[in-house]
């Protein structure tokens, strides 16, 4: 008689602390029977499992896609997917199982916009106006300190670089005079 496999953690306190987990393998998870039962974690592991291959293969198409954050795709699936679950509404409108997944995905099509928003928002703007100075001031001083250089080993080209220097100054003045926002009343 073959016993049936447990979930292979061990206990981590309590009376029966270092033996064996006692459910079943994969127990309340949705690969019963192999690996940890939920209590430890099943779910959380279960795409690593290699008694999953397509579930694995999939998490590595996500590893390998190089803009894993664009999810305008599944954007799109979760728009459509609200279509139909209007259109069956309308058609049915005691269907309430229908209804129901209607507020789901809208919910979830809400929270995954918001995040879609914010991480778009993060690869855009990706300098705040104070660090663009702060960078365009740096330049600044690395060049007043580089041609200072230059002068000092080769004073005939003196005249002609303090021209270009005193032209850089001034455009860099230019550069640093960012508008100001309209404060919100004059919007």
């Amino acid at each position: 008689m073959t016993s049936k496999p447990r979930c292979p953690a061990f206990v981590k306190t309590g009376p029966k602390k270092g033996q064996q987990c006692g459910n079943p393998a994969g127990f309340q998870t949705d690969h019963f029977g192999v690996g940890l039962c939920v209590a430890h974690g099943g779910n959380r592991t279960v795409w690593q499992s290699t008694e999953n291959p397509t579930l694995l293969g999939r998490v590595q198409d996500f590893l390998d896609d190089p803009d894993v954050f664009d999810s305008r795709k599944e954007l799109a699936i979760l728009k459509g997917a609200i279509q139909d679950l209007l259109q069956k509404a309308s058609d049915n409108p005691s269907d309430t199982v229908s209804i129901r997944m209607l507020r789901d995905y809208l919910d979830t099509l809400s929270k995954a916009q918001e995040r879609a928003f914010k991480i778009l928002a993060g690869k855009q703007y990706y300098l705040t106006l104070a660090q663009a100075e702060q960078i365009v001031r740096k330049l600044g001083m690395i060049w007043q300190e580089e041609s200072d250089k230059v002068i000092a080993k080769h004073p005939e080209v003196s005249p002609a670089l303090r021209e270009i220097r005193s032209a850089t100054a001034s455009r860099l003045r230019q550069a640093l005079a960012f508008p100001q926002l309209a404060a919100p009343e004059d919007v």
